[in-house]
């Protein structure tokens, strides 16, 4: 086996507990078709195994393991005095893990992906991942009904096996909030990485862009536009996934905001609207979700596509500066903040850029490159509509 590297991260400013952390390159973007959901089952056992909860109450740990897309991570907040616990607890995952209370863990992750079901987010957001990743690994590992069909199937000798094919030699574990290890090195890239899915890029044709999801509890309409495009380069990665960010603060941040000024202010057809952005690997998506009277959903799709096409970078100073404050606190966070944020982007892009040089790039942001982005990136020939509501079907059958 391969020597595990071990990563020193900066330091937060304040001293408080130490956090460290194993990331496995491999994740549901990449399970094999027979086994849906093996990922999430796998990190429930490995971060139960050995009776862990006892120490960490015993302790006063922080401790938990998340599956995301592209990697999984398990990870510690310690005092300084058990770190050494906790450190040998995940090289022990990493080398030689057991792989006891599979039915256990198995009764709990149904449990979890039983309550999905009563969700009118996880069922929207399986609708658009249906329109971005047709029959995808990635689509089968967010969608609970084969989950559910293949969950009796798994078994410690089966899941030892897919540890041993796709999480050895794909791992590392970074650190921060300690400089006394000398075996972990301070480096800003790795070259562990997961195998990206592809996505959706080409323009719908006009009667499969608007996606009806039928929720007897929606008495109204909730509406998400999704606007998608082609993946970014490593070298244009940081400044453009800013200026994205800025642009949806521009967009619907605050009373005075562009959305909220037309579809709030001037038309009253909303109480509230939010536009967010994911620049990932695969590519990049940006959303514009509100909720709103059925018969209203057309007016309130027109409004965004006239706020859209006609944007300017209103208040712009002002979002850029608040932008620039929230980035400032990422320099002064507790370990664990620290370690989320520059693990998961060694793990997803092979390399993390300091927060003070993301600073330094978004001060020299300007307007005019905002107005360049919104219409680059916010093209209505790539964006569909999600639509959910306790009706058969949608009010709309194109956007126009």
């Amino acid at each position: 086996m391969n020597e595990l590297p071990l990563i020193q991260l900066p330091n937060p400013k304040l001293k408080g507990y130490i956090t460290v952390c194993l990331y496995v390159a491999h994740s549901t973007f990449e399970e094999p078709k027979d086994k849906p959901g093996v990922n999430h089952l796998l990190e429930h056992v490995l971060s139960t195994a050995d009776n862990i909860d006892k120490d960490i109450a015993r302790m006063g740990l922080e401790q938990n393991a998340e599956t995301h897309g592209g990697f999984v991570r398990y990870w510690f907040s310690t005092p300084p005095k058990h770190l050494d616990f906790c450190l040998k607890y995940l090289m022990k995952l990493a080398k030689n893990p057991t792989f006891k209370n599979v039915k256990r863990e198995a009764h709990a992750v149904r449990q979890e992906l039983l309550s999905l079901l009563s969700s009118t987010e996880y069922h929207t957001e399986l609708a658009s991942m249906k329109v971005l990743f047709p029959g995808s690994s990635y689509l089968r590992g967010n969608d609970v009904r084969p989950m559910l069909k293949a969950l009796p199937k798994f078994n410690s000798k089966n899941l030892k096996k897919y540890y041993e094919k796709y999480y050895k030699n794909n791992m590392f574990i970074v650190i921060s909030g300690s400089n006394r290890l000398p075996n972990f090195v301070k480096t800003r890239k790795t070259g562990t990485r997961f195998k990206i899915p592809d996505m959706l890029t080409a323009p719908l044709p006009d009667n499969k862009r608007v996606i009806h999801v039928k929720r007897p509890e929606v008495e109204k309409s909730q509406c998400k536009l999704v606007f998608y495009n082609k993946p970014l380069g490593q070298e244009l990665k940081n400044k453009t996934k800013n200026t994205i960010h800025i642009s949806t603060r521009i967009l619907a941040s605050g009373l005075d905001s562009l959305l909220y000024r037309i579809l709030r202010g001037k038309l009253r057809l909303v109480y509230s609207v939010s536009c967010d952005a994911l620049i990932e690997p695969y590519g990049i998506l940006i959303e514009v979700e509100w909720s709103c009277d059925t018969r209203k959903v057309e007016r309130c799709v027109k409004a965004v596509r006239s706020v859209v096409e006609n944007f300017k970078p209103l208040h712009f100073n002002g979002h850029r500066d608040l932008y620039l404050e929230h980035l400032v606190r990422y320099s002064v966070l507790t370990s664990k903040d620290i370690v989320e944020m520059y693990g998961e982007e060694l793990v997803t892009w092979g390399k993390y850029t300091p927060v003070e040089s993301i600073i330094r790039g978004v001060r020299k942001i300007r307007a005019s490159e905002i107005e360049k982005i919104v219409n680059k990136y916010m093209n209505f020939r790539t964006c569909f509509l999600v639509h959910a509501s306790s009706d058969k079907k949608a009010p709309i059958k194109k956007l126009r």
